[in-house]
């Protein structure tokens, strides 16, 4: 009877009978008892760890001599919390704040002691509020000290905001609602090109003197603060080409002017908004979540309308209260998007009379959201269409097939 088992002519590695091995392709092979990966340029490694999230890349710095410091040479920090501190009750909720800030803390305390590069970008994101403002402070002191180019802070608090503070060239930061500027308080430059503050307090006078000492910013975004209340940008001395305002309930007015701005965008409720003297303008986009839009909307962009390229506007209110009169020329515009809550009434022509305004436009969107149950009425609708010769793209969305919405199509397309 035959044996079903079987050996190997020779064992892998062996040396003797049979075939002889190549000596080149031994050398090729890996052998299990070498660390390759460690044996990769410090370029290459960090590269591998930019792409793990910084609690892993950081951890790796047990694995070896070799690589306890190959971390500190990332250039990014994401410290990036957990999203569902809301459900938690307030001593667990206290636990976890804890944990993030001493998490936090050791990174940084680390890499204050080595050697480290200059940082592109710094983001924090975790619910904390101005009870934090001594640790979040030392983030902020370390985030100058490396001349960081991307602050990213979201603080997603339930309760009182933190205060950005100024740093001063003394070393100490100052917050300007609690203690008033003076002409003897010298604010320190920033180093930053794009800055997001979210559920972050930013007064009036900080903003002003935030940008007048930063001469790369050119990307500012300010959600949730709740000192801002009339918001006065502008001269020459300023250089930012993207300003955008979202959620800042305590806002009364907007005025920007007199600088090389490209893009603003606002959501939020109906406020006064002056733009003027702002020739590299292209873009703007103006939502109104809770009012509406007022004629005062066309007014406060007629003085910009010549260079505007795209248009976005959140619509609440009927069309009877669409002034047509008020509408400005828009010779410019290319893409033009409208929101609009709409509320039993069908009837959406006279808002084409906006993308009238643009004899270039391209693409034309408009997204409809219907609040209330749709009633059909007994508008007479024009037969008279427009032509677009350049449109080249029409969304419509929330299409409820109307015959409101069949003349829209009929309408643009004649």
């Amino acid at each position: 009877m035959a044996d079903s088992s079987f050996e190997l002519e020779q064992p892998l590695g062996a040396k003797g009978k049979g075939k002889e091995s190549d000596p080149s392709v031994e050398e090729d092979c890996p052998r299990p008892d070498v660390d390759f990966i460690s044996k990769m340029p410090d370029l290459v490694l960090v590269d591998i760890l930019s792409r793990l999230p910084l609690k892993q890349a950081v951890t790796t710095g047990v694995l070896s001599p070799r690589w306890r410091f190959v971390w500190c040479s990332l250039n990014k920090l994401d410290f990036v919390g957990s999203t569902t501190l809301a459900k938690m009750d307030g001593k667990l909720c206290d636990l976890e704040r804890a944990k993030y800030i001493n998490q936090v803390n050791n990174v940084i305390g680390s890499l204050r002691s080595h050697t480290s590069p200059m940082l592109q970008s710094i983001k924090i994101s975790f619910d904390l509020d101005k009870t934090c403002f001594k640790d979040i402070n030392n983030w902020l002191r370390f985030a100058l000290d490396k001349k960081v180019e991307v602050l990213e802070m979201d603080l997603r608090v339930t309760n009182e905001n933190y205060e950005f503070p100024l740093p001063l060239s003394d070393g100490n930061m100052v917050c300007l609602s609690e203690r008033p500027s003076s002409s003897s308080m010298v604010v320190e430059t920033l180093p930053f090109k794009k800055l997001s503050l979210l559920f972050v307090n930013v007064s009036d006078l900080t903003l002003k003197l935030l940008l007048k000492n930063s001469p790369n910013l050119e990307m500012l975004y300010i959600h949730g603060s709740e000192l801002l209340a009339d918001v006065d940008v502008g001269g020459q001395d300023i250089n930012i080409k993207h300003f955008t305002l979202t959620g800042n309930l305590e806002v009364q007015s907007v005025s920007l002017h007199d600088f090389d701005l490209e893009k603003f965008h606002y959501i939020g409720r109906d406020i006064v908004i002056r733009l003027r003297n702002l020739p590299k303008i292209k873009e703007v986009c103006i939502g109104i979540v809770s009012v509406g839009l007022k004629n005062n909307v066309f007014t406060a962009i007629s003085s910009v309308a010549s260079y505007l390229e795209v248009l976005n506007l959140s619509i609440d209110r009927r069309e009877e209260d669409l002034n047509i009169k008020a509408i400005p020329g828009l010779p410019n515009v290319k893409t033009l998007k409208l929101t609009i809550q709409t509320e039993k009434y069908d009837s959406l022509i006279a808002f084409i009379e906006i993308a009238k305004k643009c004899p270039k436009l391209k693409t034309f969107v408009m997204s409809l959201c219907w609040c209330t149950p749709i009633t059909r009425n007994k508008t007479q609708y024009p037969a008279i269409g427009h032509h677009f010769p350049h449109l080249k793209h029409l969304e419509i969305g929330g299409y409820r097939g109307l015959v409101s919405d069949l003349v829209t199509f009929r309408l643009l397309y004649t």
